[in-house]
């Protein structure tokens, strides 16, 4: 069949009438747009009478040709397709469906990418001047407006995902970075309207939001930075501005700006009213929002805000407050997976901090410590809460995505507190043996499994950072491991977790193994948590070997239950020799 107009449109239609046959439709019709046939056919599919879903072929043919069949394109046709693709847009801004209007600016985006620098030097400044209102006599200034924003918007789009040699990329991101002393103070023009149409706002701020990834001026610009964090209190514009804002401050070059980061932070900590309202609200995608920004600043700021806690200023105080409001973040309420998403933001941020501080030299080390300790002594209460399970029967009802998303919660949650011990130190062990020592202490509070295990969980997360010659409160904590009400299995498993961790500190504190056999023994006998005691009985057995030997006939009627149903034949070798070789 021909490749004509009225076959394409027909074959269009039938192929969202005809479900079963979209499979072959779909075949003709992508040979149809590879066709030379479809820079003639594009055209006429887009006729304004025709059905969205034929312009929409018909759109995205074009767009396709002139992104990968550039080379078809006689050079003489350049101005003209230029003209056409314009007069495209002014008419689908008049009133067409706006996926078209997109579809058609896309197109005229691969022209830019095809024809700058070398046949159209100036694409970016022409194209502004090009959509004015006085040249679109059919179109009022809002429509022109906000057609001209949309072109703007996607040609940076277009950059992204096109394909492209790797020196022409160069001199295309050149260009286009050449391009921002136009394309943004047309936006600041636009946001400083106070008359300003939300639809028009809103598109600027896309824009912006668009050709960010090409570097902000800031210093120059700092005046729309303030517009877009002013557009973050307006209800109808605040998810846009906080995906502009969350690209500007995670954009490389804002490095180079210290002075001004350091000059809009207070701006962006005005915000903290609106977290207040959206928590209590318990508007979770605008807490989300507004907790990403305040990560992005912190995380891709870190080194940044550590220098300015050195001297009493009002830079220290804004820095302190927004690391509280990121400690807020980890501190939302409710169960992570079930009841919000968010408190698992900041993991990277807590990293990079303490990664800062502990890089510094030894004389700021100790003015930042002093500093951030009490907040990283913060951060573990909160993390003592927020890992806690709840009770069994509202842990029953979860799905099985949900429990593995709080399982890797609670992982991340453990690395973070390994963090954190490189700040607090001995501070750190110190809290989570008095906390468990008097929870086992309190009557009322030994019920209280779920705060038990979390702090256990701690425990163990610092194994690896905690000196194997430390006395001062780890015998305490394995002292307390007797007197533990072990009434749920979750608690025996970590708890059994934790002893393997520390087997290598077992082996230079041999006393504490009287206390620790007897758990390990009851695990062994378990079938539920029989795979935890297994390898922590492996990994003391194998770092104490000789303090075990004494353990060892006490150990083995046990596993030997135990393996019974595992097949293993004792008999071949004495399995006093398998656990405790010579």
């Amino acid at each position: 069949m021909e490749f004509t107009a009225e076959n394409v449109e027909n074959v269009v239609n039938q192929f969202y009438s005809d479900i079963g046959q979209q499979k072959s439709i779909n075949i003709w019709l992508t040979t149809a747009q590879s066709s030379s046939a479809a820079w003639t056919f594009s055209w006429q599919l887009l006729s304004i009478e025709k059905s969205p879903e034929v312009q929409f072929f018909g759109a995205s043919t074009l767009y396709l040709k002139i992104s990968r069949f550039w080379a078809e394109v006689p050079v003489n046709d350049y101005d003209s397709l230029r003209g056409r693709l314009v007069e495209l847009i002014s008419t689908y801004a008049g009133g067409g469906p706006r996926i078209i209007l997109t579809r058609v600016c896309l197109a005229l985006s691969a022209f830019v990418l095809n024809t700058i620098p070398a046949v159209w030097p100036d694409a970016v400044p022409a194209i502004i001047q090009a959509f004015q209102p006085e040249n679109f006599h059919l179109l009022n200034a809002t429509q022109v407006c906000c057609a001209l924003l949309e072109t703007l918007k996607v040609i940076p789009e277009e950059f992204l995902t096109c394909q492209m040699a790797s020196s022409r990329r160069g001199i295309v991101r050149h260009e286009l970075r050449a391009g921002l002393s136009h394309v943004l103070p047309l936006l600041y023009q636009v946001l400083s309207q106070t008359t300003c149409p939300e639809s028009v706002s809103r598109e600027a701020l896309k824009c912006f939001s668009s050709w960010v990834q090409f570097g902000i001026p800031m210093l120059e610009d700092e005046g729309l930075i303030k517009l877009v964090i002013q557009a973050l209190h307006r209800e109808e514009l605040f998810d846009i501005a906080v995906d502009a804002l969350v690209n500007v401050f995670l954009h490389s070059d804002t490095h180079r700006y210290p002075a001004c980061i350091m000059k809009l932070l207070p701006l962006i900590l005005d915000t903290e009213s609106l977290l207040n309202r959206v928590i209590q609200e318990n508007d979770e995608e605008k807490c989300t929002g507004l907790f990403k920004l305040l990560v992005a600043i912190g995380e891709n700021h870190s080194r940044l805000l550590v220098e300015n806690t050195l001297l009493q200023s009002v830079n220290k105080i804004n820095v302190l407050q927004l690391v509280n409001l990121i400690l807020r973040c980890n501190n939302m309420p409710g169960y992570f997976s079930v009841d919000e998403s968010c408190s698992d933001l900041p993991f990277s941020f807590w990293y990079v901090l303490q990664d800062d501080i502990i890089s510094a030299d030894p004389e700021h080390f100790r003015v930042y410590s002093e500093t951030f300790r009490p907040i990283y002594a913060r951060l573990v209460d909160v993390f003592l809460h927020k890992v806690q399970y709840p009770p069994d029967e509202q842990y029953l009802t979860w799905g099985a995505e949900e429990k593995e998303q709080f399982r890797c919660y609670r992982q991340d949650v453990s690395d973070t507190i390994m963090y954190a011990y490189n700040i607090l130190r001995e501070l750190l062990l110190g809290h989570l043996c008095t906390s468990l020592s008097l929870i086992i202490a309190d009557p009322m509070q030994q019920n209280k499994w779920q705060m038990i295990e979390a702090i256990l969980l701690a425990v163990e997360a610092v194994a690896d950072s905690v000196d194997v010659s430390d006395e001062q409160y780890l015998p305490q904590v394995f002292a307390l491991l007797p007197q533990i009400p072990f009434t749920n299995l979750k608690l025996i498993t970590t708890a059994l977790d934790t002893v393997g961790a520390y087997a290598e500190w077992i082996n230079c504190h041999s006393s504490v193994l009287p206390g620790v056999i007897p758990l390990l023994l009851h695990g062994i006998g378990n079938p539920e948590v029989a795979p935890s005691a297994t390898m922590a009985l492996k990994d003391i057995v194998s770092d104490c070997q000789l303090q075990m030997k004494q353990f060892a006939f006490q150990i083995l009627h046990p596993c030997q239950v135990g393996g019974e149903g595992l097949h293993i034949d004792f008999n071949k070798k004495s399995s006093h020799d398998v656990l405790f070789p010579a």
